[in-house]
């Protein structure tokens, strides 16, 4: 498999795609949450959500006065939501600059209890000292990674290499093969051969490398869940294997621990910031952190509760078929990547569905309503982003 083809693999399997944005009016909204008797209601998380066919989302917090702000906002119609709102609050940008949400007294009081209890400390300002530290931890991690998993040619390719950017491009190659059962170029250069001793096709390859991150789901599901869920899940429909790996990706979150394959290969790859945004919104201070004050470590935390995050939405919606504007973000990347890559949107949807769920799904792609294909496509989608990296037997579940 050649490194642009491989390099495709690792795009699909993160589903994040580099996308540009043309410069926009800006407008300023300021606000103020509150109960219905006029009290400030501090703590308050506030959801922005601008468009319906593609929405954009934003949050911010109120302060201790309860008022908050967005000092450049794209100007437009926007929707404001918050827990315990009394009624929903729309609001044009261009025409009317402050708005107020009321919200009950209870979510008032329990939004103010968490702020005093449970409030995150801001970015760690960066430190020479502690970024080399981070720096030589991740490195001694991925020479490991690629000693127990990678061939005897990574190993020397890593060893080598002479930048560290090129090193953690050997270890992400090597966690890639890792997942989908991929051969190394001097593994495969005699080709891997079918049953009438024939090079296997596209299909075959894209059916095997299924199988193979099917099992390591299937494997982590074992670990997280348990035996008996992970003995039925290739036999399960698609909509109870999403719900099986998405919820068992969420338990080897919650129990990770910094530096792991799965946070490094985001890091490296520098495609953790739209994951963010997806997460907690564009307007979220750590997400403009990211490329600023965030070390390596500090990242990779901030990257776990990010995907922790997208494992709720997910579960959401496969439960109660509930898409929120971050899982919404995903599913638009997703379709402008088919547009991008294919200018067929069938034809790689197909293959999506193929890659994670096996060629059996696609077969039945034809055949499907629009919104069951929607609903299948959405499903590989969050499939791919709630995958683990790790090797389910380096989690141990507690």
């Amino acid at each position: 498999m050649t490194h642009r083809s491989l390099r495709g693999l690792i795009v699909i399997a993160i589903i994040v795609v580099a996308a540009g944005t043309a410069a926009a009016q800006e407008c300023r909204l300021d606000g103020l949450v509150a109960t219905e008797d006029g009290t400030p209601a501090p703590g308050v998380t506030v959801m922005l959500v601008r468009g319906r066919f593609k929405p954009q989302m934003q949050r911010v917090t109120s302060g201790d006065d309860g008022r908050f702000s967005l000092p450049s906002a794209e100007c437009g119609d926007y929707r404001l939501f918050a827990p315990g709102m009394t009624t929903v609050v729309t609001v044009d940008t261009r025409k009317q600059s402050s708005v107020s949400v009321v919200v009950t007294r209870a979510m008032a009081a329990s939004a103010r209890r968490e702020k005093e209890e449970q409030a995150e400390p801001p970015p760690p300002p960066a430190s020479s000292d502690q970024d080399r530290e981070d720096e030589r931890t991740a490195a001694l991690y991925r020479e490991r990674f690629v000693k127990q998993f990678g061939s005897a040619e990574d190993l020397d390719l890593y060893m080598k290499a002479p930048t560290a950017e090129r090193r953690a491009q050997v270890f992400m190659l090597v966690v890639t093969r890792r997942l989908f059962g991929i051969e190394s170029a001097g593994q495969a250069s005699s080709g891997r051969r079918g049953k009438r001793g024939r090079p296997d096709s596209a299909d075959d390859e894209t059916e095997r490398i299924a199988r193979a991150a099917r099992a390591d789901q299937k494997a982590l599901v074992a670990t997280m869940l348990s035996e008996s869920a992970a003995a039925s899940f290739d036999t399960d429909p698609p909509l109870e294997q999403a719900r099986k790996a998405i919820s068992a990706a969420k338990l080897a979150l919650l129990q990770m621990h910094w530096p792991s394959a799965t946070l490094l290969i985001y890091t490296d790859v520098n495609s953790g910031k739209i994951l963010l945004k997806a997460a907690f919104g564009a307007g979220n201070s750590e997400v403009h952190a990211w490329d600023t004050q965030g070390n390596l470590r500090w990242r990779g935390e901030l990257l776990q509760r990010a995907l922790i995050e997208l494992c709720d939405q997910a579960i959401a919606f496969v439960e109660r078929d509930s898409v929120t504007p971050g899982l919404q973000m995903l599913f638009d990347e997703s379709t402008q990547s088919a547009a991008e890559s294919l200018r067929d949107t069938p034809t790689q949807e197909k293959k999506m569905i193929a890659g994670v769920f096996g060629r059996a799904a696609s077969d039945e792609y034809d055949r499907l309503t629009p919104p069951r294909r929607q609903q299948l496509v959405r499903l590989a989608v969050l499939m791919s982003v709630s995958r683990i990296y790790d090797p389910p037997g380096s989690i141990e579940r507690r």
